[in-house]
């Protein structure tokens, strides 16, 4: 292992030369370009740029990996110019703005650190791919899935308004930081990278970062298939993540933390496919480490695949327990994710507390299991959740019986993350996409079991056929209501079949209608100068944030359960001024009562009624607060 990461070091160190060697060939170029010839600057740009890369393809080719060269010359060369315009355009990119934009870097310094992510990263890239074992080939059926699937998920993304969750991430957008009450930094970057780069804020900006990523991730959920099963079987594991609500809906269109989670989770479960089936290079190790440490970054159930690595290599490899890769990936893994512990240690460890706090309850509660496992089921749909119990079985009975190594990935990786949730559901209520990536590991089987029965038993095809085709009606349904209001829900509260208030907490009217916050500000002249804008819920004050643009200072007053709001609000200097108090008929107060003490007087309250489908889906209000003498208290210490 010394031996190897002594190799690295020197070939990474080769690298960089020709990089450097690079940059010389480019400005030299480009220089000659636009001084001595009449072309357009972009064209000598690009020529300048192109020419760089081949001259450092022809030195890495003959002599940082001479060792490694195989295939054809030209297979090396499109591989390697490949992950080059990935690392500079899109790494060194990310890099930068996030730097600058979010965390008030200098361009310059931040630019550094994105050519030196870049780097890093190109490096690695080649070291596995252009140079290593892996051959990223997917046959036509993959991309006619990657399209297809594509373009079902930017018309539902651009179809239907931000939830609640999704506004409230914008609002992280809007306020960069090392981390979040909640959550960690990714999901408001992601949030924010297109409004950014378009300077449009809408429902369909805020989700393309999820959009694109999620089909990424398909790709590499190909190849992570294709180590374990054939062409075929793992063409269906992609098809299975691409027609699987759970996946598609939660990590695919909608803006949440797991649209940064499943990229960096396939990822890191390649490299640690090489690290514990191959020869788990220097590079590995490291590759595993920073994905993990982005995985975590995304949401903190990344932590994951550090303590399920660990638990396999116990149970399974326990020399690789000493290797100094372990430790290499774990000092990698905390340095990447030292930004949100630095930043709970200034906060009094307050994201750490809240979100351990819902993985512990009193007592057993066998309903709140039923409902876990009743969320898991309709998100999978029964024709994926009943036969993943049976894979559930299988894999286990194998690993007992110790008949298959990639039965134990599909175990430590896929099974133990869905049953530790599971276990955590019989204490607390779980969200049904905690267990997502456990599934998405068991895609593999599945699609294992599935294929070769569908193109030999008829029931089979007649049983995908149909459960597809219903997916397809209800999602169908589901949008058109959403969009439409098509489903009479008021008649059903007429006659007595359901209440009035079920008609009211209709969970589609959280995705409806909320530019009209917006419309009522302009059409009455107020202007971010003379007010400020809160509400008594911060699902409602991520609402107003994305109706406005992020446009006016907005706040949430609530004692119990302000989330991020809680702390944000402190660093406000809003006394004295004037306010609007925005609010709905579902979470319907009194300003002039709730908020009493907070200001000096109340002015009048102006009704706007939504309509969807020719019908009032919902009323907001806005009451006028003048002079407000004192914030509200948030529930958190005044941690900064």
């Amino acid at each position: 292992m010394v031996f190897s990461i002594q190799n690295e070091k020197v070939r990474f160190l080769k690298f960089a030369a020709v990089g450097g060697s690079g940059v010389i060939v480019n400005n030299g170029l480009l220089w000659l370009l636009v001084e001595f010839t009449t072309l357009p600057f972009y064209l000598c740009s690009i020529l300048a740029i192109e020419t760089s890369i081949i001259t450092n393809f022809a030195l890495n080719d003959t002599w940082t990996w001479r060792d490694r060269r195989e295939g054809h010359l030209l297979s090396r060369l499109y591989r390697y110019n490949l992950s080059t315009a990935f690392s500079s355009l899109f790494i060194n990119v990310t890099v930068l703005l996030f730097l600058k934009e979010w965390l008030g870097f200098p361009y310059l310094i931040a630019n550094l650190f994105g050519i030196g992510c870049s780097v890093l990263f190109n490096f690695l890239v080649n070291s596995v791919w252009t140079y290593g074992e892996f051959r990223f080939r997917y046959p036509r059926t993959v991309w006619i899935i990657f399209f297809a699937s594509l373009a079902f998920r930017l018309f539902l993304a651009a179809g239907l308004g931000a939830g609640f969750d999704e506004a409230y991430y914008y609002a992280y957008s809007l306020r960069p930081s090392l981390s979040y009450f909640d959550h960690p930094p990714i999901v408001g970057f992601l949030a924010g990278y297109f409004p950014y780069l378009t300077g449009i804020a809408s429902a369909l900006t805020i989700r393309l970062s999820a959009v694109f990523l999620y089909s990424i991730t398909g790709l590499l959920l190909y190849q992570l298939a294709r180590q374990f099963v054939d062409e075929s079987k793992a063409v269906w594991a992609m098809l299975l993540f691409n027609i699987t609500p759970i996946f598609f809906l939660l990590a695919g269109i909608f803006i949440l933390p797991d649209a940064g989670l499943v990229i960096f989770w396939i990822l890191t479960l390649l490299a640690f496919y090489r690290i514990l089936f191959k020869d788990g290079r220097t590079a590995d190790w490291l590759l595993a480490g920073l994905t993990t440490g982005f995985a975590m970054l995304s949401k903190y159930h990344g932590v994951l695949l550090g303590f399920f690595l660990v638990l396999y290599l116990l149970c399974n490899d326990r020399k690789k327990l000493l290797s100094p890769g372990l430790y290499l990936y774990g000092l990698v893994t905390i340095v990447i994710f030292s930004p949100v512990l630095f930043w709970n240690s200034q906060h009094d460890w307050i994201s750490i507390t809240f979100q351990s706090s819902r993985a512990v309850g009193n007592g057993i509660r066998l309903d709140f299991f039923g409902q876990a496992l009743g969320g898991q089921m309709g998100y999978l749909t029964p024709m994926i959740f009943l036969p993943v119990l049976f894979i559930f079985f299988k894999v286990t009975r194998n690993v007992l019986l110790k008949k298959s190594l990639p039965d134990k990935f599909y175990l430590f990786f896929g099974l133990l993350p869905v049953m530790l949730f599971l276990l955590i559901s019989l204490f607390r209520p779980i969200l049904p996409h905690w267990t997502l990536c456990g599934y998405i590991v068991f895609t593999i089987p599945l699609a294992a079991f599935i294929q070769p029965a569908f193109r030999q038993k008829q029931w089979v095809r007649s049983v995908v056929y149909v459960s597809v085709g219903f997916m397809i009606m209800l999602l169908t349904v589901m949008f058109l209501h959403t969009r439409f209001g098509i489903l009479r829900l008021d008649k059903l509260a007429a006659k007595g079949l359901i209440s009035a208030r079920d008609v009211e907490m209709d969970a589609t009217l959280d995705m409806h209608g909320w530019e009209k916050i917006d419309h009522y500000l302009v059409d009455n002249k107020i202007s971010p100068d003379s007010v400020f804008l809160f509400s008594p819920k911060w699902m409602l004050s991520g609402q107003v944030e994305l109706a406005t643009h992020g446009r006016f200072t907005v706040m949430c007053f609530n004692e119990g359960d302000p989330r991020g709001y809680g702390i944000w609000d402190k660093q406000l200097d809003v006394l004295g001024r004037d306010a609007i108090c925005f609010y709905t008929n579902r979470y319907r107060v009194n300003p002039a009562v709730e908020f009493a003490g907070n200001f000096a007087a109340f002015g009048a309250t102006d009704s706007l009624a939504v309509y969807r489908g020719g019908r009032i889906a919902k009323t907001l209000y806005f009451t006028r607060c003048y002079k407000l003498l004192s914030k509200y208290k948030a529930p958190y210490k005044d941690a900064q």
